[in-house]
Order: C-alpha cells, then sequence, then structure tokens
C-alpha cells in the first residue's frame, strides 16, 4: 500500500492509450475522487468500508466514460448478476454513516503516528 499520484499516472496511461483503473476500496469515496484524478474506471468493495458491518457482499464501479460504461453495464444485465435489493439496502444503511468513519480513522490514525513519532523505541 503506498501513495501514488493518480493524475500523474493518468497522464502516463492515457498518453500510452492506456485505461486506468484504480481500487479505491481502502481511501472510499469520502477521502478521494479518482475519476476527478483521471482515473478511467474506480472500483469499491462495499464489502468493506462503504457497508461498514461486514454484512454484505457487494462491489461497485464507477466510470469516466459513457461507451465503457455502457459496454460493461450490457455485459452485467447479460450474465445476470445484480445485487439484490436486501443487500443494496444493507449496503446504504452502511454508507450513511461512512464519512464519520472515515474522518474518526483518519484522526485516530494521525494521532497514533504523532505518538509513535515521538516514542523513544520508534
Amino acid at each position: 500500500m503506498k501513495c501514488t499520484d493518480i493524475a500523474a499516472v493518468a497522464k502516463l496511461c492515457h498518453a500510452k492509450g492506456a485505461m486506468l483503473v484504480i481500487d479505491n476500496t481502502f481511501m472510499s469515496p469520502c477521502l478521494q475522487n479518482p475519476l476527478l484524478l483521471g482515473a478511467d474506471v474506480v472500483m469499491h468493495s462495499i464489502t468493506k468500508y462503504i457497508g461498514g458491518h461486514s454484512d454484505v457482499v457487494a462491489g461497485a464501479l464507477m466510470f469516466n466514460d459513457s461507451k465503457l460504461y455502457d459496454k460493461l453495464f450490457f455485459n452485467i444485465k447479460s450474465m445476470g448478476y445484480w445485487i439484490s435489493p436486501f443487500d443494496a439496502w444493507i449496503a446504504l444503511k452502511g454508507s450513511k454513516t461512512l464519512k464519520l468513519r472515515a474522518e474518526r480513522a483518519s484522526e485516530n490514525a494521525l494521532a497514533i503516528a504523532k505518538m509513535l513519532e515521538k516514542h523513544p523505541k520508534v
């Protein structure tokens, strides 16, 4: 897990005619929006941070290109995969606290980092 300059990587990819796909599971939409930084597709594991309660298995894809979206949406419909209404409700329920959970996790991580920075054994 490393911090990457998404905008710079997007420029490199697009200069070579490649798409940039970002897994934004750990940052979540609250902390980072790779589509605004030039990514073509962003994926989120709703199972993890967005759902927040380990009670749903789901994922989401976000697109900057409507043609790619239409092509993949057709494939998803054709294969018959879709989130159930109950799982969608569970994911929505968890998403309502996402911003608060992301903020608290960030604050706690910073507090721990500051404490460890001053610790003589670190």
